[in-house]
């Protein structure tokens, strides 16, 4: 039956209806808890922070992110641990605690490269470039997301790629290079409107703004 309820959840959680997935993953965790089942509770845990996350409660997802952590450390779920550090470091992104966010972005990569996850690892690097980029540290964003731009065109991950390209975009119109920025955001964009990604708005927004930079210049 739990198995059930959180095929269900997630369901309703691609389908965008995040109360009802809440609805069917809370269900989930309160049989795993009846039974005992920590492997059980923590993944109805980990849906329920996911599902809080895309309807914009960062607040709650960080609640049931952690308490998916304290698990998965408890039985030494290395791959849940990775996941969840990453989500963790992509909720205290959006309410603006970098530093948090910067930290669990970097303990989830140690657990990407350990079990030698490289689409973990990708992702993990660029999220530690998106996040230094808002401590206004350019330089370092741009070995990061090098990094990650490195591992995705070896794993042939587009979502990510146009993801890391947009960022290195923002890092080197930081650094003051607008041309070599635009070249980036160009082939962000060429990606993202390819893959027809939300991500495409924001590069255009940005690229609008690098064509003025670049021409006044």
């Amino acid at each position: 039956e739990g198995q059930t309820l959180g095929n269900l959840g997630n369901v309703y959680w691609a389908l965008g209806d995040y109360e009802k997935a809440i609805e069917y993953h809370q269900q989930n965790l309160e049989i795993a808890r009846s039974v005992r089942d920590r492997n059980g509770e923590g993944r109805s845990l980990g849906n329920l922070g996911l599902a809080h996350f895309s309807k914009g409660d960062y607040t709650k997802a960080i609640e049931h992110y952690q308490s998916r952590l304290i698990i998965a450390r408890e039985i030494n779920d290395r791959i849940g641990q990775g996941n969840v550090l990453l989500n963790l470091g992509l909720a205290y992104l959006s309410l603006g605690d970098f530093e948090r966010s910067l930290d669990c972005n970097r303990q989830g990569l140690v657990f990407k490269r350990e079990i030698k996850d490289r689409n973990g690892e990708g992702s993990a690097l660029c999220n530690i470039g998106t996040t230094l980029i808002k401590l206004e540290q350019p330089s370092e964003a741009l070995q990061a997301l090098q990094e990650a731009l490195a591992i995705c065109r070896e794993i042939n991950n587009s979502p990510i790629e146009s993801e890391v390209l947009m960022r290195l975009a923002e890092a080197y119109r930081k650094l003051g290079e607008p041309k070599l920025a635009l070249e980036y955001c160009n082939l962000a964009l060429s990606f993202a409107t390819e893959l027809g990604i939300p991500l495409e708005k924001e590069c255009q927004a940005l690229r609008s703004q690098l064509l003025n930079e670049v021409f006044d210049g």
